[in-house]
């Protein structure tokens, strides 16, 4: 969805780690890092903790929660 975007990219302390597959599309091949690095998105990279004390509804829907990024 990003990819489709007239305006700014951000990309918010995204996964190096992951190749992604054929179901990724445009991303097959490459890590989240390494597509935007090629594709003109602004990386950013900032700390993010995992906080246990605070419960989202997004793992009722099954979304991942991020990363800890403590660089």
């Amino acid at each position: 969805m990003l990819s489709r975007s007239i305006g700014l990219k951000i990309v918010v302390n995204p996964d190096d780690t992951k190749v992604r597959g054929e179901e990724d599309g445009e991303m097959h091949g490459h890590t989240v890092k390494s597509y935007w690095e090629n594709h003109a998105g602004l990386i950013v990279n900032c700390k993010d903790t995992v906080n246990e004390e605070i419960k989202f509804h997004a793992t009722g829907f099954n979304i991942r929660r991020n990363k800890s990024n403590n660089k």
